[in-house]
């Protein structure tokens, strides 16, 4: 076809500018992600961060009033999500019963997620 294969150098920053770019997923956060953070409520699940992502798509509690605020305390998106799951899943995720694919995959966390959407910040 006429065109030229990239050199070596050439194909070594197109990986470096690969590996630097953010997932495309990252647009979808309403609140800062971490791994590090929220280790209580991990803890809960296994250790799995899925809870954790799933909770950085609630609206952050600046966005509403200071007496709802107060007067609604909760302990943080990402405990809401973990302490309505099922419990039969949450139990096995902390025993260790699943393997953590498993537990990131759990389907009733799109459920929790819609219904978290509604109703916390």
């Amino acid at each position: 076809m006429g065109l030229d294969l990239p050199s070596e150098s050439e194909l070594d920053s197109i990986v470096k500018v690969v590996e630097g770019t953010r997932p495309t997923q990252d647009h979808i956060s309403v609140s800062k992600m971490s791994y590090s953070d929220h280790q209580k409520a991990r803890a809960m699940v296994g250790g799995i961060s899925t809870p954790r992502v799933w909770a950085t798509l609630t609206l952050p509690s600046t966005l509403f009033v200071c007496k709802a605020v107060e007067n609604y305390k909760f302990d943080g998106p990402t405990t809401t999500v973990v302490e309505n799951m099922r419990p039969e899943a949450r139990r096995n995720m902390e025993n260790g019963n699943w393997h953590p694919l498993n537990s990131a995959l759990v389907r009733y966390l799109l459920k929790i997620w819609v219904f978290l959407s509604l109703r916390t910040g």
